[in-house]
């Protein structure tokens, strides 16, 4: 039986390209193509390509031995749709009766796993495999070839969304998923669940490249044209949980306070119970802090917070629109929303959505379902203030489309309203068009009491993702090792200033204390704190 190998390059971002592994400093695309060299039994092969990556993969392909192997198809972009048709052709072109799916960029691609993917298909006559459980990047997928035909009906129906979506490593699943029952799925199974970890070892970003360069420092036999096909995908996974060099690349989220905490009232906020008033940043020190954002971290999100409402800032579209303007950075907004339908404000905001309503997320503080819950919530205001929250979800979803979530942050206050906030804002009808995220409640390491309805951390704990992921900017450049030790502590730890010490000096100094959280020792603050496994980008 000939299986189809369909290696998809058709990806924007340059580092699967980057001659960066192996002392001989091959790219991750020429180890994905000794992997596919050695997928055991008779193959035809394929790499799927845009005008961006044709030439990369050309000049690749004539360097190596199987370049007569592999025909290349073209497209201008790629989606879902597109993607499948590719591969349903691809497999009665070669009379291929499964195809293997990798992508270009995921230098790690495993052999052994490869081939028990391979023969369960082929022993449960699957008509989807995938591995389940590992991290991201080790193993492809295996598509029988009649199963590609009805994958591509589905892509073609009038109610698949997914159809034009991009494609990425999870379009054919995408697919599958909108009528799962009618596929024979099967899977090789991880000793234990990597997926909440959220492993990604592939040349996607920055940030996920520079956890493969880490990798191969551990385990320098993990690359996929190693003599052996490549280290044991379990030991390579475990080490990658005890790396913190693996977990802690770029941050993903800076989370910066460019407005004064004026006014904020939410019995949540800290700031609500102590007399601190920072000022927010200056326009032209956040001009210079995002330049150096994008360069360390290439994607990331810029939250305008911290604990201040970013819209008390009256300049706040200048900083907005600053942030769209970096090709690499999106923007996400939290608030009370509370002076949204403002007409100054309002002009303001549809200039944001012109510049880009794509890349900017909203979430607004509602916390209630009715006014007399939401006054107990926010500082005891009036009941024209949960109209206006309310109405202020509308107004953002109508510049900003699917990108506006009303959030309930759950505390005992409020829990009698939660499942009539639920049921109203998770409605497609609803203003929100069926967004809406329940919070848990912070209580800032006991700064406050312990409001939570529910304990939901895990039973294990695990290393805090703010220190893998964010970083926490205040008004001076400032940077607090995260936002429980924000300035209204008694004892604030600062760990640096982004404009004294620069970006890179000061993220490497979240290093030790990541560290700790691996060894299991919390000290401080970390041991009282119940925010370590919330998750923000």
């Amino acid at each position: 039986m000939k299986n189809g190998i369909f290696l998809y390059a058709g990806f924007d971002e340059a580092h699967a390209f980057d001659n960066i592994f192996t002392a001989e400093g091959k790219s991750a695309f020429e180890l994905v193509l000794k992997w596919a060299e050695g997928v055991k039994g008779e193959c035809a092969y394929a790499v799927a390509v845009t005008p961006h990556t044709e030439q990369q993969v050309k000049s690749i392909l004539e360097k190596c031995s199987c370049a007569g192997k592999f025909s290349l198809v073209k497209k201008e972009s790629w989606n879902t749709l597109s993607l499948a048709e590719e591969l349903a052709l691809f497999a009665a072109r070669t009379s291929s009766s499964c195809v293997v799916l990798a992508f270009g960029d995921c230098p790690f691609l495993n052999h052994d796993l490869t081939e028990e993917l391979l023969e369960n298909h082929r022993k449960y006559l699957a008509e989807y495999s995938f591995a389940d459980g590992w991290p991201l990047g080790f193993a492809p997928e295996v598509i029988d070839s009649g199963a590609l035909n009805i994958l591509c009906g589905i892509a073609k129906g009038d109610n698949c969304k997914a159809a034009s979506l991009g494609a990425t490593k999870e379009s054919i699943f995408n697919l599958i998923k909108t009528d799962i029952n009618s596929f024979e799925i099967e899977s090789v199974m991880a000793p234990k669940d990597y997926r909440m970890y959220r492993l990604d070892f592939s040349c996607s970003t920055k940030a996920n490249t520079l956890a493969c360069l880490e990798l191969c420092k551990i385990e320098p036999s993990c690359l996929s044209c190693g003599e052996a096909g490549g280290a044991d995908a379990r030991v390579l996974s475990d080490a990658a949980l005890k790396s913190a060099g693996v977990q802690q690349t770029v941050p993903a989220f800076y989370n910066i306070q460019i407005s004064r905490p004026d006014g904020v009232g939410t019995v949540y906020n800290p700031y609500s119970k102590k007399e601190l008033l920072l000022d927010g940043m200056e326009f032209e020190s956040f001009c210079k802090l995002l330049c150096a954002a994008e360069a360390f971290s290439e994607k990331a999100v810029v939250g305008l917070g911290t604990y201040a409402d970013p819209l008390l800032n009256p300049e706040f579209a200048k900083y907005a629109l600053e942030v769209l303007s970096h090709k690499g950075l999106s923007l996400l907004v939290e608030t009370d929303a509370l002076n949204v339908c403002d007409e100054g404000l309002a002009l303001q905001l549809g200039r944001i959505a012109e510049a880009g309503a794509s890349r900017v997320t909203w979430i607004v503080n509602v916390d209630a379902f009715g006014p007399d819950v939401y006054a107990r919530i926010h500082g005891g205001s009036d009941g024209s203030a949960f109209a206006k929250a309310t109405r202020a979800v509308k107004v953002l979803s109508d510049l900003f489309p699917a990108n506006v979530w009303p959030q309930f942050t759950r505390m005992n206050a409020n829990e009698c309203e939660l499942e009539s906030f639920y049921r109203y804002w998770h409605d497609k009808a609803s203003p929100s068009g069926g967004n809406v995220i329940i919070q848990k409640f912070d209580h800032a390491c006991l700064f406050f009491n312990d409001e939570r309805p529910a304990d939901l951390s895990p039973l294990l704990r695990t290393p805090c993702w703010h220190l893998k992921r964010d970083m926490t900017v205040l008004g001076n450049g400032d940077v607090p090792l995260c936002r429980e030790n924000e300035p209204f502590a008694d004892e604030p730890l600062i760990v640096g200033n982004v404009f004294a010490d620069g970006i890179e000096a000061v993220w490497k100094k979240f290093r030790p204390y990541l560290n700790e959280h691996i060894e299991e020792k919390y000290c401080g603050k970390c041991g009282k704190c119940d925010e370590y496994y919330t998750f923000n980008f």
